[in-house]
């Protein structure tokens, strides 16, 4: 029977010899108009410099759960939804987008709302087309005096 660092031993090699060839190029940028506390997160967009394929996959922000009061349950927030597009791009081409936000900090007590979507919009050979991925809804905490 193989010992462990000898199954071990037998994989590093395979790691440690890959050569990443299909790495696309490009450049993102990253940007923000300074408002809703300063959301560096927020504009993004991804211009490449070679003509190409690119396979993006984006996901609405996570549902938050709701603040507990002492004696109660609460249910957990709903994932983001997630979108996947494939698009042949070339040079002037670009993807630009916005990150959704979550539903906020935990001080709403019972119900904090719906997460923000996740928006991409696409500029290819001149012609625009978008994508939306839903934020999930935020969690929800019931509070019981007994």
């Amino acid at each position: 029977m193989a010992s462990l660092k000898s199954l071990l031993g037998t994989k590093q090699d395979a790691f440690v010899s890959v050569q990443e060839s299909n790495l696309e190029k490009g450049r993102i940028y990253v940007y923000t108009q300074g408002a809703n506390y300063s959301r560096l997160w927020c504009g993004f967009c991804f211009h490449p410099e070679v003509s190409g394929t690119a396979i993006v996959e984006i996901w609405g922000a996570g549902g938050s759960g709701a603040e507990m009061c002492c004696c109660g349950f609460g249910l957990p927030g709903n994932s983001g939804a997630y979108v996947k597009k494939q698009v042949s791009m070339s040079p002037g081409d670009y993807i630009c987008g916005c990150t959704g936000q979550s539903c906020g900090n935990s001080d709403a007590l019972c119900f904090r709302g719906c997460s923000e979507a996740t928006l991409v919009r696409f500029c290819i050979s001149s012609n625009e087309t978008c994508a939306c991925s839903e934020g999930g809804k935020g969690g929800v905490t019931y509070c019981s005096t007994n």
